[in-house]
C-alpha cells in the first residue's frame, strides 16, 4: 500500500510539472494592436502553390502543409482570422504581393530583396539539412563521411550550393528533383542524397520506397517565417507575439506530423513498450485526475492574477516605446533614402566612368582623320589663293583687250602674267595634289561619320524598351568604340557564330560588353605582357545564346574572385572606377535579363566571362523560394 501510494506521488509531482511546461505563453496585445485586429478582421494570406510539404493547395483546393498547421494553430489562440488567396504559381504570389493584394506570407526565407517590402518575423520553421541513405549503410552518417562519396540534391536547392563550396571533395550531382534522387540511391546508383526533412518524408512516402533512411544531419540548416506587408509593421509585431506564444511541444507536433524521425523503420520495439507504459500511466492517472485538476484551477487563477498586473505594467512600457519606436522608424526611413539616393548616384558615377573612358578612345579615333582632313584643307586654302591669282590676273588681260585704248605691249604683258599665274600651278601638279587632297578629306570625314554611327547605334538613346537584336552586331560596335583600349599590343580574335535574335534590352547589353572588355583589357595590360590577346565568342545552344569574353591578363585570385560581384569592390587605383562595374553587370544579366554570367580563370594565366541569355529574355526580377542563384565562379 506505501508503494502504491509513493507512486501515486511521484506521478501527481510529474503531472504538475508536466503541466506547468505545457501551459502555452499568454498574448499580450497593446491596445492599439487590439484595435487593429477589430480594423482588419480577415487578413489575405497567399501560400506558394507547389512547395509541398512545407506549403501546398492540393488537389481538391485545400491549403495543406506545416505552414498550414502553423496558420490554424494561430487562428485558434486569436480571434486572427485568414482568408486563402490562390495564384497559379510563385512568381505570381510575389508580384500580387508587391501591388499589397497580399498581407501575409507563411512561409519565406528573409533576403535583402524582399526586405524590400516585407518585413520578416522570428523563423518559426527551421529544416535541418539531413543525409539520407540506404538501409544497408550502418550507424550515423556525418558530413565528413560523403567525402569521395556520388552524393545528390536538387538542382537549384540551397544544400547543393552551401556544400558545394566548403567540401569540394565530396562528388555532388544535381538530380531534377528529390524523387529521382530517392529512386537513384534506392537502387544503387548513389551513395546519399542530401535535402530537407520535410521534402525527404513526402518523397519516400509519395515513390514507396522501405530501403531508406535518415543516417544524420549535414551541420546546415533552412529557415522559414512569416513575412508580412511592408506598410503594416503592426502586423508583423503581432504576429511575432502569437509565435513567441507557441510552445515547443506545438512546434514539435507540427514537425512530427510531417517530417519522418532518423531512422524510422515501422514499428520498433521500444514503441510497443512505450504503449504499454502509457496504459499504465492512463490507470495511474485516472487515480489522481480529480487531484490535479483541482490544483491546476488553483494555480490558473494564480497565474492569471499575475498576468493581470503583468499586463497593466507592460501597457505603460508599451505606451513608451511605440513611441521611441516611432522615432526610429522615422529615423531608419530617412537613413534608407538617403542610402538609395547615394547608390543611384554611385551606379551613375560608375556609368560616367566607363562613358569617360569610351569617349576618350572615340575622340582619338577621331583625332587623326580630323587632324589630316585640316592639313588637307590648309593646303587646298593655298592652293585657291594661287588660283585666286590666276583669276585676277585674267581679268585684268580681259579688260585692257575690251577697253580699246591699250596697247599691244600692255596686252602682251598682262598675257604673260596670266601664263606665268597658269604655270606655276602646272609646275608642280598642284591640281592633281588638291584632288588627292579632297578624296583623302572626304574619306577622314567619313572615317568621323562612321565612328558617329556606331556610337549612336551602341547608345541606342531612342529604345527604352526590349526589343529583339542580333548580339553579334552589338559586340562589333562596342570593339569599334573600344578600339583605343586594344592599342597595339591587344589582338582581338572574334569568332561569331550563327545566333537567333534575342529580346533585351540593347543599351544595357552593351553597357555589360563594354565593361567587360574594358576589364579584359586593363588585366592584360596590367600582365604587362608583350602580345595580349583577346577572344570573343558566340554560340547558341537550343535554349540560349552564349557570349564569351576571354583574356590572357593577369586572372583573378580565389579571395577576389569571392567578391568580384559586390557593389563598390573593386582592385583599381583610385579614380580608376567605383567598383559597381560588375555588381551592375550581374544585376543585368541575372535579375533583370533572367541570364546567367559565369566566370573561369587562374591567376598569371587569364580569365573567361561567360554571359548567357535566354532567347525570349523579359526583363523582370525573378526569386526563387528557395535556393541560391545558378551561377558559378570557377578558379580552377
Amino acid at each position: 500500500m506505501k508503494l502504491l501510494s509513493g507512486i501515486v506521488c511521484i506521478f501527481l509531482l510529474q503531472g504538475l510539472i508536466y503541466s506547468s511546461d505545457v501551459l502555452p505563453a499568454q498574448v499580450v496585445l497593446t491596445a492599439a494592436e487590439r484595435q487593429w485586429l477589430i480594423e482588419h478582421p480577415v487578413i489575405r494570406l497567399s501560400p506558394n502553390p507547389a512547395f509541398a510539404p512545407i506549403e501546398e493547395v492540393n488537389a481538391r483546393g485545400e491549403y495543406v502543409g506545416m505552414a498550414a498547421d502553423y496558420m490554424t494553430l494561430i487562428e485558434s489562440k486569436t480571434n486572427f482570422k485568414f482568408s486563402i488567396v490562390g495564384y497559379a504559381n510563385w512568381q505570381q504570389v510575389e508580384e500580387q504581393t508587391r501591388q499589397k493584394n497580399v498581407d501575409v506570407l507563411a512561409a519565406v526565407t528573409r533576403s535583402k530583396q524582399r526586405e524590400e517590402y516585407l518585413n520578416f518575423t522570428t523563423p518559426h520553421i527551421k529544416l535541418p539539412g539531413v543525409i539520407v541513405v540506404s538501409d544497408r549503410t550502418a550507424g550515423s552518417v556525418a558530413i565528413d563521411d560523403l567525402k569521395n562519396k556520388k552524393v545528390a540534391s536538387p538542382a537549384g536547392y540551397l544544400w547543393f550550393d552551401l556544400i558545394g563550396y566548403d567540401h569540394p571533395d565530396i562528388k555532388l550531382l544535381e538530380v531534377a528533383d528529390l524523387g529521382a534522387g530517392l529512386r537513384d540511391l534506392s537502387s544503387g546508383l548513389l551513395d546519399a542524397v542530401v535535402a530537407d526533412p520535410a521534402a525527404v518524408t513526402l518523397a519516400i512516402r509519395q515513390e514507396g520506397l522501405s530501403n531508406l533512411r535518415i543516417g544524420g544531419e549535414t551541420g546546415y540548416s533552412f529557415d522559414l517565417a512569416f513575412a508580412t506587408r511592408k506598410d503594416w509593421p503592426i502586423l508583423r509585431d503581432i504576429l511575432e507575439k502569437l509565435i513567441q506564444s507557441i510552445s515547443q511541444e506545438e512546434h514539435q507536433a507540427i514537425l512530427d506530423n510531417w517530417v519522418q524521425s532518423k531512422g524510422e523503420e515501422g514499428i520498433s520495439k521500444n514503441l510497443l513498450i512505450g504503449v504499454a507504459i502509457g496504459l499504465a500511466m492512463i490507470v495511474l492517472l485516472a487515480m489522481i485526475f480529480v487531484f490535479v485538476k483541482m490544483l491546476l484551477r488553483i494555480r490558473l487563477a494564480q497565474r492569471t492574477e499575475e498576468l493581470k498586473q503583468v499586463n497593466l505594467k507592460l501597457s505603460e512600457v508599451n505606451v513608451a516605446l511605440e513611441q521611441r519606436a516611432t522615432e526610429s522608424v522615422r529615423d531608419m526611413e530617412k537613413a534608407y533614402s538617403d542610402l538609395k539616393l547615394s547608390q543611384v548616384k554611385m551606379e551613375q558615377s560608375e556609368k560616367m566612368a566607363a562613358l569617360g573612358q569610351m569617349i576618350e578612345g572615340i575622340a582619338h579615333e577621331i583625332n587623326t582623320p580630323l587632324g589630316y582632313a585640316h592639313s588637307n584643307v590648309m593646303a587646298m586654302n593655298d592652293f585657291f589663293a594661287r588660283v585666286k591669282k590666276v583669276e585676277v590676273s585674267f581679268n585684268a588681260w580681259r579688260n585692257l583687250i575690251g577697253d580699246g585704248f591699250s596697247s599691244e605691249d600692255d596686252i602682251s604683258n598682262r598675257f604673260l602674267e596670266v601664263e606665268n599665274a597658269i604655270a606655276e600651278l602646272s609646275e608642280n601638279d598642284e591640281i592633281k595634289q588638291c584632288d588627292e587632297l579632297v578624296t583623302d578629306t572626304l574619306d577622314g570625314l567619313d572615317q568621323i561619320s562612321d565612328i558617329t554611327q556606331n556610337l549612336k547605334d551602341f547608345c541606342r538613346m531612342d529604345q527604352t524598351e526590349t526589343v529583339e537584336v542580333n548580339l553579334n552586331d552589338n559586340i562589333e560596335r562596342t570593339l569599334k568604340l573600344a578600339k583605343n583600349l586594344l592599342k597595339d599590343h591587344i589582338s582581338v580574335d572574334l569568332l561569331l557564330g550563327q545566333i537567333p535574335l534575342v529580346k533585351c534590352n540593347p543599351l544595357k547589353v552593351n553597357q555589360v560588353l563594354l565593361s567587360m572588355i574594358t576589364n579584359a583589357c586593363q588585366a592584360i595590360d596590367i600582365s604587362d605582357k608583350e602580345t595580349g590577346k583577346l577572344k570573343i565568342e558566340t554560340d547558341f545552344d537550343g535554349d540560349q545564346v552564349n557570349i564569351s569574353i576571354k583574356d590572357n591578363g593577369v586572372g583573378i585570385s580565389e579571395d577576389v574572385g569571392k567578391k568580384m560581384f559586390d557593389p563598390f569592390y573593386t582592385t583599381r587605383q583610385d579614380g580608376q572606377g567605383t567598383g559597381l562595374g560588375l555588381s551592375i553587370s550581374y544585376n543585368i544579366i541575372v535579375k533583370q535579363h533572367k541570364g546567367k554570367i559565369s566566370v573561369r580563370t587562374r591567376e598569371g594565366i587569364g580569365t573567361k566571362f561567360v554571359i548567357s541569355l535566354p532567347v525570349e529574355s523579359i526583363i523582370a526580377v525573378p526569386v526563387e523560394p528557395h535556393g541560391m542563384p545558378d551561377n558559378q565562379i570557377s578558379t580552377a
